[in-house]
């Protein structure tokens, strides 16, 4: 017999379970439902391979002084 996981939106298949996506994806879309990478991109100010870091912004100018990554669990 064969199954088949079909996970809803906002989530994605891990480890033969259905778990929330991990980031942030461009337009409030949904991560890839297989990957849990955003198709589209990041929102704004996110990044990384799934969205789930955070530029900070340089006292010192525009530049991206560091990423911090977010644990969603």
């Amino acid at each position: 017999m064969i199954y088949i996981l079909v996970c809803d939106d906002g989530e994605y298949t891990s480890d033969r379970m259905c778990v929330p996506c991990p980031g942030h994806c461009n337009n409030g879309e949904s991560c890839n439902k297989l990957t849990g990478r955003c198709d589209n991109g990041c929102q704004n100010y996110w990044t990384g391979d799934f969205c789930e870091g955070v530029y900070t912004k340089s006292s010192t100018g525009p530049f991206i002084s560091e990423v911090r990554l977010f644990n969603q669990n």
